[in-house]
């Protein structure tokens, strides 16, 4: 093929095409496993079954006609440092679309952001867990936010999420957050949704309502809590108290919580000497 983009090559023998005008793609070749920058051409209308080996070379994918169909494509477990942008037909990223990407550091077009597009509204499940190089999350228009999307991203200190509304479980399981501030939007978080976060010093959950059980627990340099409403906790399996295992036992807390509220109540009859309670 005679295609460039930003001067780089655009080679048909990377694809398997399923039809002669070559406008629908429907894998890759050996040697789209070994190209360092992945090109999916103009013409190309369809894209599916895109599955990415994790001993590919690839580090640079191009979307070139952003209004193409995809369907079955994954770059999970691969090498993948950079996708220059997505297509406008996804309204989700896939449940473990880059799941694994140890490199992946850029999404868009600002180098070490993960810009989601406006056009996306969800992260699928596990989307980006093991993202362990990534920092900087810009979520726009995104409202829910899969279990495990971003497990694991140890090196995520910054995240943009003005829209978010629901958080699922283990979303941000060990994520490097030092500070945390929920948007005034979330009402409901997922069960062991930053736990593990190990930096986390401060966290304030807004106008959370719902929290999963252990949310914050692991978090073990935890020094000050914020909830602005009272808040319930979804009650584990087990018979054990809703409240119970919610933040590390160890971690010396102060938590700024509504009088009269549950959670007051819970600590009125299980005293804690780690935590500081503030009306």
């Amino acid at each position: 093929g005679s295609d460039y983009v930003d001067d780089v090559p655009v080679t048909d023998g990377d694809f398997i095409y399923k039809n002669e005008n070559k406008t629908e793609i429907i894998g890759l070749s050996e040697d789209g496993q070994k190209t360092m920058d992945l090109v999916f051409p103009e013409r190309v209308t369809k894209i599916s079954n895109i599955y990415i080996g994790s001993d590919s070379l690839i580090q640079t994918v191009y979307f070139i006609n952003l209004e193409v169909e995809v369907e079955n494509i994954s770059f999970a477990n691969s090498g993948v440092e950079t996708i220059e942008n997505l297509p406008t037909t996804l309204t989700t990223i896939p449940d473990n679309f880059l799941n694994g990407c140890y490199r992946l550091k850029t999404v868009g077009d600002t180098t070490g952001v993960i810009t989601i597009p406006d056009y996306i509204t969800e992260i699928g499940s596990g989307a980006f867990s093991g993202c362990t190089s990534m920092t900087t999350v810009n979520l726009n228009n995104v409202t829910s936010i899969g279990d495990y999307a971003f497990q694991g991203c140890e090196k995520l200190t910054s995240i943009t999420w003005d829209k978010a509304e629901t958080i699922g479980n283990g979303s941000f399981f060990g994520a490097g957050f030092t500070e945390l501030t929920l948007p005034d939007s979330v009402t409901e978080i997922g069960g062991l949704s930053f736990f593990r976060c190990v930096n986390l010093t401060t966290i304030n959950i807004n106008n959370v309502e719902t929290v999963g059980e252990k949310s914050f627990d692991g978090c073990t340099a935890l020094t000050d809590f914020t909830a602005n409403k009272d808040f319930s906790v979804v009650k584990p399996e087990t018979e054990a108290e809703a409240f119970d295992g919610l933040f590390d036992e160890n971690a010396t807390i102060t938590l700024h919580i509504q009088k009269n509220s549950a959670y007051a109540e819970f600590l009125n009859n299980n005293p804690n000497s780690n935590f500081t309670v503030v009306y």
